[in-house]
């Protein structure tokens, strides 16, 4: 294994870590905004963004072990380690972290957010912004967006038809 393997899987484990669980803990502070109990809040954040937690822990998995194909053989111990970190990083996410949340009730919110809400009581759900009318332009023409979107990325994908691919020689 190369001794920059613990060091590597040390800094993308604590950035998927710190990722994943700010997807978890933002749902869940919301979800406390808007009138939910605090045990009630961390299952629908787990329900929501754990489900993409898992996701993107198994996607970063599935994308370095793609370097095992390489036949770069002092890459192994480093695509292992790293995995592993992230695996229990995602473990901790979906596991411990909403534990941790449903014990600390609504003490995740600042004291100016849980004046706010004991004076003005839960936020109304409101869809705004970019992202909110993008949304509702995909939902109302799915087909025309999708094919639109296949040909924007068959055109961005046209330069790898002139990709060469191999090994580097003492020539290159």
């Amino acid at each position: 294994m190369p001794d920059l393997a613990p060091l590597l899987a040390t800094l993308i484990g604590l950035g998927v870590g710190i990722d994943y669980a700010l997807f978890i803990v933002t749902r869940h502070r919301r979800g406390i905004l808007r009138g939910m109990d605090p045990e009630e809040s961390a299952v629908t954040a787990l329900n929501t963004s754990g489900r993409a937690v898992l996701f993107a822990g198994g996607t970063v998995c599935i994308a370095l072990a793609g370097m095992l194909v390489t036949n770069l053989r002092f890459l192994d111990g480093v695509v292992i380690g790293t995995s592993l970190t992230v695996v229990f990083s995602v473990l901790a996410a979906v596991t411990l972290l909403p534990a941790l949340l449903g014990f600390l009730g609504s003490r995740v919110l600042s004291r100016r957010q849980r004046r706010k809400l004991a004076a003005e009581g839960p936020e109304q759900e409101r869809a705004s912004g970019f992202a909110a009318r993008w949304s509702a332009n995909v939902q109302k023409r799915p087909r025309s967006i999708a094919v639109m979107a296949v040909v924007v990325m068959a055109i961005l994908a046209i330069p790898v038809l002139s990709l060469r691919l191999g090994a580097t020689d003492q020539g290159n």
